[in-house]
């Protein structure tokens, strides 16, 4: 296969780049308890990108999570490892991400995926189903490298009460959660993906704190739940970003198909 290791380098670059250059995307992100791998494909998370626009949040953060991680990857290969020449970025059809070096006939094709706190218990076997997608695909002689990147987030102070969401009525978070915890997510997805990550070499996913939100986020975000979020809980309830995000990560791990 072409250029074995070189395309895993420059995929491991990017994700560390997405990891630790977008702090506040994954923080808003992760707030949600959407998915958001697509960005606004998703009619839900893009409901929530509107509330946060509707919020005065920086419009460069915005585009972050119109994009979703797909997005922005695609945007961090392009930008930083320019030898590799045109990134595509499908939308619902094949691989999520292609990417050359198209002069030197090498390509690779990348499935992404996300869990998190709220990822449902059928949903763990699709992360594996993608592995078969792409053994599929080297069956049918496809000669360059294949690549499942998985990323996990968590934030395992995040709560909030039953109540309404700009006139929604919800449940309480913690009748949401089913794996808090990046070592939790991983062991979970490990019944259905048996293979080992080629990178981090030890196996584990590459996590990364979450660091404080800058402080007209923060304060927007505050602002946002004081307006919108309504309950009847005794004590009623706050957004407080120093305890909620407190202990809030991300990881990401992947796995080759040769």
């Amino acid at each position: 296969m072409k250029n074995r290791g070189s395309n895993l380098a420059v995929l491991a670059t990017a994700v560390n780049a997405i990891l630790s250059e977008y702090n506040d995307f994954w923080v808003l992100s992760a707030l949600t308890d959407r998915s958001y791998e697509e960005g606004d494909r998703n009619a839900e998370f893009r409901a929530e990108i509107e509330h946060y626009e509707s919020a005065g949040i920086p419009e460069s953060l915005v585009g972050q999570l119109r994009k979703g991680i797909n997005g922005n990857l695609a945007e961090i290969l392009e930008t930083q490892n320019v030898g590799i020449g045109q990134v595509l970025r499908n939308k619902g059809r094949g691989q999520d991400l292609i990417f050359g070096p198209w002069e030197r006939g090498g390509v690779a094709m990348v499935e992404i995926k996300l869990v998190f706190d709220c990822t449902v218990a059928k949903y763990f076997p699709s992360v594996a189903a993608d592995w078969i997608k792409l053994s599929m695909v080297r069956a049918d002689q496809f000669d360059g490298d294949l690549f499942l990147v998985v990323f996990f987030a968590t934030l395992p102070n995040y709560t909030y009460p039953a109540g309404s969401w700009f006139g929604v009525s919800g449940s309480s978070r913690d009748k949401y959660l089913r794996n808090c915890g990046i070592e939790d997510q991983l062991h979970k997805l490990r019944r259905f993906l048996h293979h080992v990550p080629c990178w981090p070499e030890n196996g584990s996913p590459r996590a990364q704190t979450l660091r404080p939100l800058a402080s007209e986020v923060s304060q927007g975000l505050a602002d946002l739940y004081r307006q919108n979020f309504r309950t009847s809980a005794a004590g009623g309830w706050s957004f407080q970003a120093p305890t909620h995000l407190r202990d809030g990560a991300v990881g990401v791990a992947i796995w080759e198909v040769r």
